[in-house]
C-alpha cells in the first residue's frame, strides 16, 4: 500500500525525535515540518528518476488533426520519459509510439532526432501531407508545460496515436498531504532522514546506521524488485 507525505514525513520526524504533524491539520505550517517535506520531495523525486518503476508508466493517447505535425502528451511535464523495451531479435531499443488510427492495422513510428525532424519538414513542399512515418519528442516545448509529440509528414487525415511515457508525480505540496506517493516508500523514508542528519550535522553520529550507504541499499533493493517483475522497459532521455 503506498504511503502518504504525511506518513513518511511523520515517520522520518519520529526518528528524529520530533512530534507527528497535527493529525488534523490538512497544511503543514511549522518550519521544520516543512523542511523534512522538503527533503521527502526532494528524495522522491530522486527515487523516481532512478529508475523506470512500474507504476509511473502510462500510454497516453494523442489525436493530431489532419494537415496538423503534433500534439501534446496531457499529464506529462519535463521530467517525463519515453518509454522503450529491448527487441532481441534486432539488437535496438524500441519505442513504444504507435500510429493506432486503424485499429486492425495498427504500426510503429520511426524516432529521428527532434532537429533532424524539424530540418525533414523545414525541407518539405508546403502543403506537403502524407502517412507520418517520424516522430520526435519534445520535452521543452516554449508553448506548453506538457511534452510534444512530433510527426512527419504532416497528417494526410485526423490520427491517432499511443505513446507510452514515463510520468513521475510533481512535486506534493504542503497542502496536500494525504497524497499517495506512487514509488517505494522505504529509500525515500531513508534518503529524507539521511538529508535530516546532514542537516543536524549528526551523519556521523550514533543515528548513522539511516546515511547515505543504507538509502543507497534500500534504493537498489526496491529497483531490483521492480524490475524482476516488469518488462524490462527501459527510459532514454529524448
Amino acid at each position: 500500500m503506498a504511503l502518504t507525505l504525511r506518513e513518511i514525513t511523520n515517520r522520518v520526524l519520529q526518528v528524529l525525535g520530533e512530534d507527528d504533524i497535527d493529525p488534523v491539520a490538512s497544511v503543514i505550517v511549522d518550519p521544520y515540518e516543512k523542511l523534512i517535506a522538503t527533503f521527502v520531495n526532494q528524495i522522491k523525486e530522486e527515487v523516481e528518476d532512478a529508475h523506470n518503476w512500474r507504476g509511473l508508466i502510462a500510454a497516453k493517447s494523442v489525436t493530431i488533426a489532419a494537415s496538423g505535425t503534433l500534439g501534446a502528451l496531457s499529464g506529462t511535464n519535463n521530467r517525463s520519459r519515453l518509454v522503450r523495451h529491448y527487441d532481441p531479435i534486432r539488437g535496438i531499443q524500441d519505442p513504444l509510439v504507435n500510429d493506432v488510427t486503424d485499429t486492425s492495422a495498427k504500426f510503429p513510428l520511426h524516432e529521428v532526432p527532434l532537429a533532424r525532424l524539424l530540418q525533414d519538414r523545414a525541407q518539405s513542399a508546403a502543403g506537403t501531407t502524407g502517412v507520418p512515418y517520424e516522430f520526435a519528442i519534445d520535452l521543452f516545448p516554449s508553448s506548453s508545460d506538457e511534452a510534444q509529440l512530433n510527426i512527419f509528414p504532416a497528417a494526410d487525415k485526423s490520427r491517432n496515436y499511443t505513446v507510452s511515457m514515463y510520468l513521475p508525480q510533481t512535486r506534493i505540496g504542503f497542502d496536500a498531504l494525504d497524497t499517495e506517493i506512487q514509488v517505494p516508500a522505504r529509500p525515500i523514508e531513508l534518503g529524507a532522514l539521511w538529508y535530516a542528519l546532514e542537516e543536524r550535522g549528526e551523519e556521523l553520529g550514533a543515528a548513522g546506521v539511516f546515511s547515505e550507504r543504507k538509502y543507497r541499499q534500500a534504493l537498489d533493493d526496491a529497483i531490483s524488485s521492480d524490475a524482476a517483475e516488469s518488462g524490462g522497459f527501459q527510459l532514454v532521455p529524448v
